[in-house]
């Protein structure tokens, strides 16, 4: 790399999925998204990791890359291995990949609950309308939909039900707390 980093083109990061199986024979990757690292950025270290947005080849928002990454300059004479042994740069590894264990933990087992009114001003007239809310460390679903009775044409339904989910880990560090997708 440059020396002057300002001058070094991001960093390209690119998630896959490997699909094996089916019509085809063998394994074919497919890409699912991808995220850029500005590599000026990466010069001072940072302890905490940070999610990257991945965005897929239509620009649209897939999910999230949580990393931490950093530049470190090497002499010449560190390029090699060292017989084998762990370098302290294994060791600092280690030791922030342990800390990243010990802040994942559960902490916290709580209940979450929320009303949800309604949606308001939609473009389109909803036709029966619902909603899906789902926590991402959860694997059920909670779909909502319009009472009997209701009024299903509309641009401002009312839904007036509450949700419920019940018995959820939360990390010690709040960075990995879940996200509430509705």
């Amino acid at each position: 790399m440059e020396k002057e980093l300002g001058l070094e083109s991001d960093m390209k990061i690119s998630v896959y999925n490997e699909v094996s199986g089916g019509l085809l024979s063998g394994k074919k990757e497919l890409i699912i998204g991808e995220c850029s690292v500005a590599i000026p950025s990466l010069q001072t270290k940072c302890d905490k990791p940070q999610f990257y947005n991945l965005i897929n080849e239509e620009g649209m928002f897939v999910g999230q890359v949580l990393a931490n990454f950093h530049v470190k300059f090497y002499p010449p004479q560190q390029h090699q291995k060292k017989g084998g042994k762990q370098t302290n740069d294994n060791k600092e590894h280690n030791e922030l990949l342990e800390m990243f264990k010990q802040t994942t933990l559960p902490k916290y087992k709580v209940d979450i609950a929320f009303s949800l009114f309604g949606m308001r001003n939609l473009i389109n007239k909803a036709v029966k309308p619902r909603v899906d809310i789902k926590l991402t460390n959860q694997k059920e679903t909670q779909t909502l939909r319009l009472a009997d009775g209701q009024e299903f044409h509309a641009n401002n339904p009312n839904f007036g039900q509450c949700v419920h989910f019940n018995n959820v880990s939360l990390e010690k560090e709040p960075l990995f707390w879940p996200f509430l997708e509705i």
